[in-house]
């Protein structure tokens, strides 16, 4: 009887564990600025690819070409396509949360921007 109480409780536990990983939402995807107090001219976005490229979507001169996640923290390598000091460059944003429908960074001085999933 203890014996099958153990099997019952390791098996409800494996369920649950099994129910929350599914439930975790992904960061690859479509995020696009919702547009808010001020109207942005185009939509602004990008496309996480799952291996690691990003598609930029109207970011004007900074062209992001790749990203990683690593831990809270997503950093994007580019290229800045601008009249003044071209060249590449890498951004790091922290993770404040993420959903299926929502995604927030934060930069290092503290400026959150907050993206919307596109299906």
């Amino acid at each position: 009887m203890k014996r099958h109480f153990v099997i019952i409780a390791v098996a409800f536990f494996a369920f649950l564990m099994f129910q929350s990983c599914g439930n975790k939402a992904t960061i690859s995807g479509t995020w696009i600025q919702p547009k808010g107090d001020y109207e942005l001219a185009e939509e602004q976005g990008f496309t996480l690819l799952d291996d690691g490229s990003v598609l930029p979507i109207n970011m004007g001169y900074r062209e992001w070409y790749a990203w990683k996640q690593d831990g809270d923290q997503i950093i994007f390598l580019g290229h800045y396509t601008g009249p003044t000091n071209p060249g590449d460059f890498s951004d790091t944003l922290k993770v404040v949360s993420v959903t299926d429908e929502e995604l927030l960074l934060k930069d290092l001085g503290g400026y959150e921007v907050k993206y919307e999933r596109r299906k």
